[in-house]
């Protein structure tokens, strides 16, 4: 798994930073939102898919292209 972040609550997802996670886990946060979702793009991206990421409100939400 890689490009893989979560919200304000870790138990309801696979967690910061888990064991068999390419580079772990992070934790999408003010200071990086625009970051995460840069790269959940290039892991799109490199996936060879249709779905972009968009930062338009609090989460980023996925938009098809």
């Amino acid at each position: 798994m890689t490009a893989c972040y979560w919200g304000s609550n870790p138990d309801t997802g696979i967690g910061d930073k888990q064991a068999g996670t390419t580079g772990g886990t992070e934790q999408v946060t003010d200071g990086n939102r625009r970051n995460a979702v840069t790269q959940m793009n290039a892991a799109l991206q490199s996936a060879g898919s249709e779905w972009r990421y968009e930062l338009t409100g609090a989460f980023p939400a996925l938009k098809k292209q």
